[in-house]
């Protein structure tokens, strides 16, 4: 399985060059509201990575990702989706299609070191196009605090209320925290749009 997983890497070309940040999109309060909810959550698993030795996995808390949910969930993911809303109308409108096939939440803090990974090498299929948004979840964040953002090398920093917007087939990671708070994150998988031109698909430029 392994072996399969580096081919794939391999073989994938990405869709975009590099992370894009959506500044603005969503106001403190509202960023705040979210947090509240999500954090409060008796939902949280430790089930990510998957496949991963229990020592090393995280608290995540799946919101949507296709099947049916416990009420309370049900609740969040409405949350959630409004959250995406904002994000969609500032701007990722002709980017992406509106339409969540993934979302969730996770918490991180200076006594856990992410690896850097790739998302959605098989459990989609490999002609769909997919994107990812992330964003911090604490409105007070401060980038002195760690947490930042890496993407094929490079290290990218979104304030509170700003997202990040890239391809997760590409190698990524959450940078370390620095301080002693919890940084709680949301994240989006949507699919890229593209259309054809003479019976050649091309990716919206991004």
């Amino acid at each position: 399985m392994k072996l399969q997983r580096r081919s794939l890497c391999m073989d994938y070309q990405p869709i975009m060059n590099e992370v894009q940040i959506v500044e603005n999109a969503v106001s403190p309060m509202f960023l705040e509201y979210v947090r509240y909810q999500v954090q409060e959550s008796e939902n949280w698993s430790w089930q990510y990575p998957k496949g991963a030795h229990f020592s090393k996995r995280h608290p995540k808390l799946t919101l949507i990702d296709g099947t049916q949910q416990p009420p309370q969930v049900e609740r969040l993911a409405g949350i959630a989706m409004s959250l995406f809303l904002n994000i969609y109308e500032k701007g990722l409108q002709g980017k992406v299609y509106p339409e969540l096939l993934w979302a969730g939440a996770s918490i991180k803090d200076k006594h856990r070191e992410d690896n850097t990974h790739t998302d959605h090498m098989d459990d989609v299929p490999k002609n769909m196009k997919v994107v990812k948004i992330l964003g911090v979840l604490n409105s007070d964040w401060k980038q002195e605090w760690g947490g930042g953002f890496t993407w094929n090398g490079k290290t990218y920093y979104a304030k509170p209320g700003s997202f990040y917007f890239f391809d997760p087939r590409v190698p990524h990671r959450a940078d370390d925290i620095l301080c002693d708070e919890k940084r709680i994150a949301i994240d989006y998988t949507v699919r890229a749009i593209t259309y054809h031109q003479q019976d050649k698909t091309t990716e919206v430029k991004m």
